[in-house]
């Protein structure tokens, strides 16, 4: 039997189960976790459940490239073939 919170499995003989108004039955593994749901807080944000997802801000890492030399002819050409731009001053 797993708890219908966390989804840890629940050891025979210990756990709290509950009853909704409809009279299907929910099993828990603790209090922590009946609570949690009682309040109605997810289980995919909290880490102890085990129900954990990964957040936007938290992106693989990505390897970083050997910079690369640039000759000094180049980046001359490159400087001449930008087109200068005028800067206008506003009253």
């Amino acid at each position: 039997m797993k708890c219908a919170f966390s989804g840890k499995e629940i050891p025979i003989g210990t756990g709290i189960k509950c009853f909704k108004k409809d009279g299907s039955a929910l099993y828990f593994a603790n209090r922590k976790a009946e609570r949690s749901f009682q309040m109605k807080k997810k289980a995919t944000n909290l880490k102890w459940t085990g129900k954990t997802t990964k957040h936007k801000s938290e992106k693989p890492t990505q390897k970083q490239e050997a910079p690369v030399q640039v000759k000094p002819e180049a980046a001359q050409a490159k400087k001449q073939e930008a087109p200068k731009q005028e800067v206008k001053k506003v009253n």
